[in-house]
C-alpha cells in the first residue's frame, strides 16, 4: 500500500479504537504491517526503482506524493472539525506511516550496522512489504486497496453518524 492509505487507515482505526495518543500510534503501526501483508501495490510497480528514494523515477514520486496529498485532504475533511478525535487520529496516522519513515531514512540517508534496525528493515521489507509478487496479483492488489479505503470510510461514517 502507499503511504496515504496507511495514514488514513491508521487514523480511522485509532479514532475508533483508542482513547490516547500512544495506543493510537501503536494501532497505526500495527495496521501498517497488517495492510502490507495483503497483496498490494506501491512503488514496486516501477521496475527501475532502487532501494532508496534518491533513485526513484519521476513517476514513482508523482504516485507517492499525489496519493498522500489526496489522503491528507480526505483526512482533514473528516477530522479537522472533530477536535476530540484529532489527536488520536493524527497519532494513528503517524503510526501508520512510521515504518516508511524508518525505512526511507535508513535506506536513503543513513546506512547503519545496528542489528535492531537491520532486523526491522528486513522484517518490514521481506516479510511484509514485498511478500507477494505484484505482477501476478495487480487486480487483486487494486481490489484490496479500494476495499481498505471503503472499510476506512465505513469506520469513519459509523464514528461520526451513529
Amino acid at each position: 500500500m502507499l503511504g496515504g492509505l496507511h495514514f488514513f487507515t491508521g487514523a480511522s482505526l485509532a479514532s475508533t479504537l483508542s482513547s490516547n495518543p500512544i495506543s493510537s500510534f501503536l494501532i497505526g503501526f500495527l495496521s501498517h504491517h497488517l495492510l502490507d501483508y495483503l497483496p498490494h501495490f506501491d512503488t514496486n510497480l516501477f521496475k527501475e526503482k532502487g532501494e532508496n528514494i534518491k533513485t526513484w523515477p519521476k513517476e514513482a514520486w508523482f504516485l507517492v506524493l499525489f496519493e498522500f496529498f489526496c489522503f491528507i485532504v480526505l483526512y482533514l475533511l473528516f477530522f479537522y472539525n472533530h477536535k476530540n478525535l484529532w489527536l488520536n487520529s493524527f497519532f494513528g496516522g503517524l503510526g501508520g506511516i512510521f515504518p516508511y519513515i524508518i525505512s526511507i531514512f535508513f535506506r536513503s540517508f543513513y546506512q547503519t550496522e545496528n542489528k535492531i534496525v537491520k532486523n526491522y528493515l528486513y522484517l518490514h521489507t521481506k516479510k511484509f512489504q514485498f511478500r507477494k509478487p505484484i505482477e501476478k496479483n495487480l487486480i487483486l492488489a487494486i481490489a484490496f486497496y479500494f476495499l481498505v479505503f471503503i472499510f476506512d470510510i465505513i469506520l469513519i461514517y459509523g464514528l461520526f453518524w451513529s
